[in-house]
């Protein structure tokens, strides 16, 4: 045991250490789920425990002392949000067998006592095999709740936080209320489930193809157009834009039918480091470059601060949706970006390619629209998140 004050001055020496496990853990989990094709997320979030709030949870204790800081299995968190309530299940069953467990608390579905309507949950730590690695082995002693919610548990659980009464101090005189719309987001999330069942994902090239074609470009002198030129090349040289070579490009069968589902949420370290993790779009377009240098791909927290400043600057972007929309439309442009600034495929070896990395090739896709050799210099420079780019002298028209 140890005082009030100095446990606080523990929790402050030790946050950027456990910020970094939050990371670790959170991109081992996203992972192992991201493993199973048919699972679909909609995010894994983290979170540390603020100060203060540690703060007062320690003045209110009447003997004066607090367990130390190792002990405490609430001052992480992450919180895995799938979809359908049906998948809620394998994931929990993934993050048990992958990892040492301290603590469960399961939601039976059909449990009348249950208040409201809550998840699940797992006090995790890393496994044996894993902490035998050097690089995990300084996050022996720690340990995270693990949150498993669907999409409608998740926002129920977001409105009972709201309202801010425990189970056992909640109004009697509302509580048959209270359960009672519980009930109704419990039979809408059943209800999805046996809606998800039945429906395949929309072929979004083929709505591509059919909003593109409303409005047909006057017809050119086939002298115009050179042989290794793409359509949306043409119509970027018209307005100015960049013009990227686009010939021999890998093919992006997977992306072309990929469903766009990022909600319209605004731009944050979260939503941001959401899309870089667990946008079916962004992970696909990412693994396709790794692919074409048959690397890896690395989580970098560290990169999730300059690509939001950057796409903030660019004020084109307002949320989530309009970036995958961007990526989506102009991914032809965006791949054959990456391919001139990375170099030919079969010239290059790297040792390992960023995650993210197809939003920060849409960012600077966007900026050379301007055509502005030193606005697009200088963007490079703020911006990049891999020293490949940084130093890379090729112009982007």
């Amino acid at each position: 045991m140890t005082t009030p004050k100095a446990t606080v001055g523990i929790y402050k020496e030790k946050r950027a250490h456990y910020l970094e496990f939050i990371d670790i853990f959170k991109s081992l989990v996203h992972v192992l789920i991201s493993q199973e094709a048919k699972i679909s997320l909609v995010q894994i979030s983290g979170h540390l425990k603020s100060v203060d709030d540690l703060g007062k949870e320690v003045a209110v204790l009447s003997d004066g002392s607090y367990p130390i800081i190792s002990d405490q299995q609430n001052l992480m968190a992450l919180r895995v949000v799938t979809f359908y309530e049906k998948d809620v299940a394998f994931v929990l069953r993934r993050l048990t067998s992958a990892f040492t467990v301290s603590e469960v608390t399961i939601q039976e579905k059909d449990d009348p006592e249950a208040f409201g309507y809550p998840g699940s949950s797992l006090v995790l730590k890393l496994g044996e095999e894993r902490l035998k690695l050097e690089e995990y082995k300084r996050f022996a002693d720690l340990q995270i709740e693990v949150q498993v919610f669907s999409l409608f548990q998740d926002t129920w659980s977001k409105i009972a936080n709201h309202i801010g009464y425990p189970a056992d101090q909640f109004p009697q005189e509302h509580l048959r209320e209270f359960n009672q719309l519980a009930y109704m987001v419990e039979l809408a999330d059943s209800e999805l489930n046996t809606i998800s069942k039945s429906l395949s994902p929309y072929d979004w090239n083929r709505q591509d193809k059919k909003i593109a074609g409303r409005k047909k470009p006057a017809a050119k002198p086939k002298s115009s157009m050179k042989s290794d030129e793409a359509p949306e090349d043409i119509k970027n040289r018209k307005n100015s834009g960049p013009l990227i070579h686009q010939a021999n490009l890998p093919p992006l069968d997977k992306i072309d039918k990929i469903k766009l589902s990022a909600p319209e949420d605004g731009l944050t370290t979260d939503t941001i480091d959401n899309l870089i993790l667990a946008n079916n779009l962004v992970r696909n377009f990412d693994k396709l470059i790794s692919d074409t240098y048959n690397t890896r791909l690395m989580y970098q927290g560290k990169n999730i601060e300059p690509l939001l400043s950057g796409l903030i600057e660019l004020e084109v972007f307002k949320n989530i949706a309009e970036i995958e929309a961007q990526l989506f439309k102009k991914r032809h442009s965006v791949l054959a970006l990456a391919i001139q600034i990375y170099g030919p495929p079969k010239e290059k070896n790297y040792e390992y390619i960023p995650k993210g990395i197809s939003l920060f090739l849409l960012a600077y896709y966007t900026v050379a629209e301007s055509r502005n050799i030193k606005l697009v210099q200088k963007f490079l420079g703020k911006y990049s998140f891999d020293l490949t780019l940084i130093h890379n002298k090729t112009l982007l028209w």
